[in-house]
């Protein structure tokens, strides 16, 4: 797998680049709902996994002139994500 770090840095690439992330931010809210509802208990860090996937994708669909704005989004995004990783690395250690 290659990083290409101009991916970043680019413009916001519309609904074609967003829909695999708008649908999983979906995706894990539904999840979330289902088991709080049915179980009476969701887990807490899939709603972490929906804000940072969803984040990635609102900032695909902002207009095409909105770079840096893409860029924080998409950068707050891995950073969710990254702190998940990290809570889950604690809590093993812990």
């Amino acid at each position: 797998m290659e990083v290409h770090p101009e991916q970043f840095v680019s413009g916001p690439g519309g609904w074609d680049a967003a829909k695999v992330s708008v649908g999983s931010a979906i995706a894990f809210v539904t999840i979330y709902a289902y088991f709080e509802l049915r179980y009476g208990g969701g887990l807490p860090s899939t709603l972490v996994l929906a804000l940072g996937t969803g984040l990635a994708g609102l900032a695909e669909l902002l207009p095409t002139d909105r770079r840096w704005p893409a860029v924080a989004l998409r950068l707050s995004g891995i950073g969710v994500l990254l702190a998940l990783v990290g809570y889950s690395l604690f809590s093993l250690a812990a």
